[in-house]
């Protein structure tokens, strides 16, 4: 196997495309950096399935990102804020 292939994680398989392997350490480190999927498929020179994939069969899932807070939550956190800015809104003069 050449230099290269090894420095770009290629493997011989036969026929077709070579295959692509991700590095589990590198797959979580982009993760915490908050990098997508198609961020990920650029630095790896692979497409965004194989990211995908990869990710998945790691339990590394992208949603986990976002917050799972309810709908009512939300609308009363945002209310909270904007009455702190804006302490007379409602008011009648």
């Amino acid at each position: 196997m050449c230099a290269l292939c090894k420095c770009l994680n290629f493997f011989k398989g036969g026929k077709g495309r070579p295959k692509v392997t991700i590095p589990l350490n590198q797959q979580e480190l982009l993760y915490q950096q908050g990098y997508t999927a198609s961020q990920k498929a650029k630095v790896f020179k692979c497409p965004k399935s194989v990211v995908y994939k990869t990710c998945y069969k790691n339990n590394i899932k992208f949603r986990d990102r976002y917050s799972n807070i309810t709908d009512s939550a939300l609308e009363r956190a945002v209310a909270g804020i904007y009455k702190k800015k804006n302490p007379n809104s409602g008011t009648e003069v």
